[in-house]
């Protein structure tokens, strides 16, 4: 599998750009973060991908196919979108709310039957929130309905994933509990492109990384794109990345120092 964005540049009606000229590939396995300040076109470049949003210029190829040319059930079946949480309220279910997950391949005539409530089972397992199966969704905690989320996404059994801030507004456990669910897929081959206000995570778990700010995008591999000058001319803030060691393994995190004004 390879995914491609072409030369891709947008902008809303009668506003300034978006993003311009964004080049960049994804390959099965890897982890691609997408940082940027509020306002960047973070979202907005996600939706691109999807198709939702139409490019002013370029393309996003997934095997060299126009995402936009492709029949919503085909491109669905292997690429996932997974929304913030918060944005998701409604009372399905979890159960139901991961067998939403499996539209693309029932028909209008189907009924879900015991092998799709087994593959509802399977991938609840296989995240560890298999006792969550008959809660409803907003009885359950912005850390657990971020896992369901994952689920529904993953039970069609994506070669891509894509996430919308999936760490934000949850507490260190949890962001731990998403972004190690992050590295396992990518483990499993799954490609995965997160939005994120977190370069550490980015830093720590991406293999890749695209930084937009105010129409100039840069993207590349992660050590050589989130540096401490990126950092600054980014998000306008003074930023040094420390390094240490934990068991052996060295972790990096950016650390904001000041604004300049």
């Amino acid at each position: 599998m390879r995914f491609e964005v072409k030369n891709a540049s947008f902008s809303y009606k009668n506003d300034r750009k978006i993003f311009e000229d964004v080049n960049f590939s994804v390959d099965s396995g890897d982890i691609v973060a997408i940082l940027g300040p509020n306002g960047a076109g973070k979202t907005t470049l996600l939706k691109c991908i999807l198709g939702i949003l139409k490019l002013e210029s370029g393309e996003a190829l997934l095997d060299g196919k126009d995402v936009r040319r492709m029949q919503e059930r085909e491109l669905f079946k292997r690429v996932s979108y997974v929304p913030q949480a918060k944005n998701t309220t409604a009372a399905y279910t979890v159960r139901d709310t991961v067998l939403i997950g499996l539209a693309a391949e029932l028909s209008v005539f189907k009924s879900p039957g015991e092998a799709e409530e087994e593959r509802v089972r399977k991938v609840l397992k296989e995240l560890n929130i298999e006792h969550l199966i008959d809660k409803k969704c907003n009885k359950i905690s912005g850390g657990e309905l971020q896992m369901v989320l994952i689920a529904r996404a993953l039970i069609s059994e994506p070669e891509v994933l894509i996430l919308d801030e999936p760490e934000s507004n949850l507490d260190f456990r949890n962001q731990l509990i998403v972004l190690d669910t992050l590295t396992k897929l990518s483990k499993r081959g799954i490609a995965c492109i997160f939005n994120t206000h977190y370069p550490s995570h980015a830093l720590q778990r991406a293999n890749k990384a695209i930084i937009l700010s105010e129409g100039h995008t840069v993207c590349g591999d992660c050590e050589s794109t989130i540096t401490a000058e990126a950092i600054e001319k980014a998000f306008n803030v003074k930023a040094t990345i420390n390094e240490y060691s934990d068991g052996g393994n060295t972790i990096k995190t950016v650390v904001p120092i000041s604004v300049i004004r």
